[in-house]
C-alpha cells in the first residue's frame, strides 16, 4: 500500500479537458494539470469520504485554442464498503468488481483529442467533442496472491457544454458541465483445474458506463502572479459521478503560453 499512496502523491488527477475552453481562438499552449478527488458518501451508508479516490497528472497541447491533444497517467482505488465478503483467495470478476472487491487500484495511462467549437458555431454555449483511449492494470492483495493478470482497454466519447465569465482584470471563470460515455473492456485470465491439470482461459467483458462532471475553473491572467511571468495558474475545483459515486475534486494546472 506504501507505493499506491506514494503514486497517490505523485500523479494527481486532472479533468480539465486542457483548459482548451479558457483560450483565446488563436491562442497555443501547454498545461501541465495535478489534482485529486475523493468519493463522498452522502446517503449514510457508510463514512462520509470513502477510500475511493482519483489521482493522475495530465500533459496537453492546446493548438489555436479549439484543437487539444493530451496525455494522462494516473492511479485510481475503488474502495467503497466497510466490510466485504470472507471468501478468502477469491476476486469477484463480475460487472460490480469494483463494488465487491476490496482495495482495487487502477493504475495506467490514456490520450485523447478534443475539439472545441467555441465562436465557430452560433449555440446558446460553447461545446467540445473529445475522444480518448486508455489502458490501465487492476490490483490488489488478492490478484498479487492468486498471480492472477486483470486489466482493462477502454475507449471516451466525451461531450462538453460552457461558457467563460470575465470575472475581473486578472483572471476568468469557466463553468463546464462534461458528459463522457466509457465502453471498456476487462480482461482477466480465469484459472481452471480439472484433475489436478492447472490451465488458463483469456476472458473479457464489455461494460458501457457514462460519467458525469461539473467543474468550476478559474484561470489567471499573465502576470496575476509575479513569480510565475506569464505562466498562468489556474485552479477548478470539481463535482462529479463515475462508476457509480459521487466525487469532489480539486484540480489544479499551469498554462504555458507559446
Amino acid at each position: 500500500m506504501k507505493a499506491k499512496q506514494l503514486l497517490s502523491i505523485i500523479f494527481l488527477s486532472t479533468s480539465l479537458l486542457a483548459q482548451g475552453h479558457m483560450l483565446r481562438p488563436d491562442q497555443n499552449a501547454v498545461t501541465v494539470s495535478f489534482g485529486y478527488d475523493r468519493s463522498l458518501d452522502f446517503f449514510g451508508e457508510g463514512k462520509l469520504l470513502r477510500d475511493s479516490y482519483n489521482n493522475s497528472l495530465n500533459l496537453s497541447y492546446i493548438y489555436n485554442g479549439f484543437l487539444g491533444f493530451d496525455f494522462s497517467y494516473g492511479y485510481s482505488l475503488f474502495n467503497s464498503k466497510d466490510s466485504y465478503g470472507d471468501a478468502e483467495n477469491t476476486f469477484d470478476f463480475s460487472d460490480n468488481f469494483r463494488e465487491n472487491n476490496p482495495d482495487v487500484g487502477d493504475q495506467g495511462f490514456s490520450l485523447g483529442v478534443t475539439y472545441h467549437l467555441k465562436e465557430h458555431v452560433k449555440l446558446p454555449m460553447d461545446m467540445s467533442f473529445g475522444l480518448r483511449y486508455g489502458n490501465s492494470d487492476y490490483n490488489n492483495d488478492i490478484l498479487d496472491t492468486t498471480n492472477q493478470d486483470f486489466y482493462r482497454k477502454y475507449y471516451v466519447l466525451e461531450v462538453a457544454g460552457y461558457t467563460t465569465i470575465e470575472a475581473n482584470a486578472q483572471f476568468n471563470v469557466g463553468p463546464i458541465l462534461k458528459l463522457s460515455f466509457v465502453n471498456e473492456k476487462n480482461i482477466h485470465d480465469d484459472i481452471i483445474i480439472v484433475e489436478e491439470v492447472v490451465t488458463t482461459e483469456t476472458i473479457s467483458k464489455n461494460n458501457s458506463h457514462i460519467n458525469v462532471e461539473l467543474g468550476f475553473p478559474i484561470l489567471f491572467d499573465q502576470g496575476a502572479f509575479q513569480n510565475l511571468g506569464d505562466v498562468q495558474f489556474s485552479i477548478e475545483p470539481t463535482l462529479s459521478n463515475a462508476f457509480g459515486e459521487t466525487h469532489f475534486g480539486i484540480n489544479v494546472g499551469f498554462l504555458f503560453n507559446n
